[in-house]
């Protein structure tokens, strides 16, 4: 019962269901939208993850998409395209659009964009979508014509497989600060990510080893929650619990207690004889996998 009930809260803020405070104090207009898991960037081209593709379509543009009625694919950012021989397609773009930092998009972009992907160096695993692509030529602002290794049926389907980033973005700020500030033309901006932080729960337990609440006791920074022993016993003490387990999660992913932890730990047990309700287990978490104290005779 106390595993499961410690692995239970694990998976809850895994999926990012337990913060119930903050849902209590949303606003009517804000949209909370629970994820299976975190996306690990927010650099389209860098990623398969469902979660991250699902994201970057609200924050990023495609040249072009495909419509759900008929299934074709539509104009996006580009309004057309043509064929100029059988190794040359010609892309006209919309003007009039912006980044979220206010940078006009042109044809620059589109090139940038491509130029980084399909470099070699980089390894980025969008690259296979688009390897037959071997140049992208700027015409003027908004027309831009790509170079292809033999005839290419496929470039108009893979036009929607290719997000729109910034040359700005690129060449200022690179590759590791674009994972986690990106910058499109979509309908949502980013304002902050809160991935690298640290949740500290307390489960309280009656005398049949029944869950009575799950709480959170503080969010902190990355491995490092701050934690006062009367926030976690007072909750267990107005409900005359028996037990508490607390469990918290490392963001940097490793499950070795950290001092910090260990310390906690003692405090913690030290607290629990005097109220008397028993401190039955402090559980550490990953997204895979965990580390009991108690089941490491630490506790």
């Amino acid at each position: 019962m106390v595993r499961a009930a410690a692995l239970g809260c694990a998976l809850l803020l895994t999926i990012g269901l337990l913060p119930v405070a903050a849902h209590a104090q949303t606003k009517e207009d804000t949209l909370v939208y629970a994820l299976q898991s975190d996306i690990d960037t927010w650099d389209p081209p860098g990623s398969v993850l469902r979660e991250a593709i699902i994201l970057g379509y609200h924050v990023f543009d495609h040249l072009a998409v495909r419509d759900l009625k008929t299934r074709k694919v539509i104009p996006n950012l580009a309004i057309s395209w043509k064929t100029i021989d059988d190794t040359t397609w010609e892309v006209k773009l919309r003007q009039g659009v912006k980044f979220h930092d206010g940078t006009p998009f042109t044809s620059k972009d589109v090139k940038a964009t491509f130029d980084r992907v399909l470099d070699p160096v980089k390894k980025m695993i969008a690259r296979g979508n688009h390897a037959k692509i071997k140049t992208v030529e700027i015409v003027d602002d908004y027309t831009v014509r790509f170079k292809t290794d033999g005839p290419y049926p496929l470039f108009v389907e893979r036009m929607t497989a290719q997000v729109m980033e910034s040359e700005k973005v690129i060449r200022e700020k690179g590759d590791e600060w674009m994972q986690e500030h990106p910058v499109g033309t979509g309908p949502y901006k980013l304002v902050s990510w809160n991935r690298k932080q640290e949740h500290l729960l307390a489960v309280t337990i009656n005398g049949a080893n029944e869950v009575l609440s799950v709480r959170v006791i503080s969010i902190g920074l990355i491995d490092r929650s701050p934690v006062h022993p009367r926030e976690v016993f007072a909750g267990a003490v107005a409900e005359r619990a028996s037990g508490v387990i607390i469990a918290h999660n490392h963001p940097a992913g490793s499950l070795e207690p950290s001092p910090g932890d260990i310390e906690a730990t003692k405090q913690l047990k030290a607290a629990s004889e005097i109220v008397g309700i028993e401190l039955l287990d402090h559980v550490v978490f990953n997204r895979l996998d965990y580390f009991s104290f108690l089941e490491a005779g630490r506790l």
